[in-house]
């Protein structure tokens, strides 16, 4: 995240939970070539050709809806840090948190719920997945968005804080004119949630100073530390 975004999370002691849709990507959320056909050839197995039609068209409409109503929070899984992902998402000096499972499930509200899922790389003009499973089209991605590594946090919980029309109206939301939120929060406590916070290998040494300061100021004990990869190199 960039320094905006760490300031945010600090005053408001929340998660962002981005909808799926605001991602970055546009195939998230679709559903793969073979997929598609799959279901086409079963409907038509089975069902008159008109109804057929029907049914695949609903289909494919309902899974373009679900995105609307689906929240994520994205990390990134590594043993090691990334100079490609420091560069990708500093904008220019990144922070990055570090945790792990046990401490992200501790450290959100009980009122919320949290499903964690990696997610799976894949061809999506060679490979499927599970045809019935609206949740499959959440946790794929193509194989261009590898190098990511990524775990997903989902919870159900978050369409609670929609608007019930919203959620009740027959029609695309968006086309008509309603406003779907792009993200919301959710409560957390940091102190539990947070290992170390890790910054940028290219910060300035008086950003970097500012950072710790912001942290100490909000009543944050978690370390602050520079990364490793800016470590000059011995010859």
């Amino acid at each position: 995240m960039d320094l905006s975004k760490y300031l945010r999370m600090l005053e408001s002691n929340a998660l962002w939970f981005s909808r799926i849709d605001c991602l970055g990507d546009n195939f998230e959320g679709s559903t793969p070539k073979l997929s598609v056909e799959a279901i086409a050839n079963t409907l038509s197995a089975n069902l008159p050709e008109i109804v057929a039609q029907n049914l695949q068209q609903i289909n494919s409409d309902t899974h373009r809806r679900a995105t609307l109503f689906s929240y994520a929070n994205c990390w990134h899984q590594n043993r090691h840090e990334s100079m490609a992902m420091w560069k990708l998402y500093g904008n220019p000096y990144g922070i990055a948190i570090i945790s792990n499972l046990e401490n992200i499930s501790m450290s959100i509200s009980s009122d919320y719920e949290i499903y964690p899922s990696l997610i799976k790389y894949i061809d999506y003009a060679k490979d499927q997945i599970e045809s019935n499973n609206l949740f499959a089209r959440l946790t794929h991605k193509r194989r261009s968005f590898e190098h990511e590594k990524e775990v997903r946090l989902f919870s159900i919980n978050v369409l609670d804080q929609l608007p019930i029309e919203l959620l009740t109206s027959p029609f695309d939301p968006v086309r008509a004119g309603l406003s779907v939120p792009v993200g919301v929060p959710i409560s957390v406590d940091l102190n539990t949630l947070i290992n170390e916070i890790r910054v940028d290998p290219e910060m300035p040494d008086w950003l970097y100073e500012s950072v710790v300061d912001l942290t100490t100021k909000y009543g944050f004990h978690f370390k602050v530390r520079k990364s490793i990869l800016g470590k000059d190199p011995i010859y």
